[in-house]
């Protein structure tokens, strides 16, 4: 599945990964071991070559590069796994979805409270990323989202044509 996500968000936030999990570590160790360490289970030989990669990447080797990072987070960066996660999934989620709160207008009658119908947040989530992120992992991530309120559909794109 195609994922829609700026570049230099994933760059980001393996970066603020990376350094998360240095400063959880009781280890002595440089912080460019743990940039390595993400890179290597992804496929690469050292951080540089994946940020390079990364930097020309079509959108195919993109998502293939997203998919490896996210089945090895667990294991390359076992104490910053769950907030990459979570950063991961709420960035990819907000450019799909939109809060109801900020969206839609209030609506006493509807389910949700909202004008526009909710999306079913586990449903979506559990769609997208079962196949990158372990279960355990994509369980905070909801919740996380859950807390955020209702989400709808984005539908500010669609576009009317009139015949006048």
């Amino acid at each position: 599945m195609r994922i829609y996500i700026p570049r230099q968000s994933f760059i980001d936030n393996l970066k603020y990964a990376a350094k998360a999990e240095k400063r959880s570590s009781s280890s002595i160790r440089p912080l460019n071991f743990y940039f390595d360490r993400v890179a290597s289970l992804a496929g690469f030989q050292s951080w540089a070559r994946l940020h390079n990669k990364l930097q020309t990447a079509s959108s195919v080797e993109f998502d293939n590069i997203h998919h490896a990072v996210g089945r090895s987070i667990g294991r390359a960066l076992p104490n910053a796994a769950k907030k990459y996660v979570e950063r991961d999934v709420i960035a990819i989620f907000k450019s799909e979805f939109e809060m109801c709160e900020d969206f839609s207008n209030p609506n006493a009658a509807s389910d949700n409270g909202y004008s526009h119908p909710s999306v079913p947040i586990e449903e979506e989530v559990r769609n997208r990323f079962s196949d990158v992120y372990d279960e355990a992992l994509l369980v905070h991530a909801i919740a996380r989202l859950k807390e955020f309120g209702p989400w709808c559909e984005d539908d500010s794109e669609i576009i009317f044509e009139y015949e006048f």
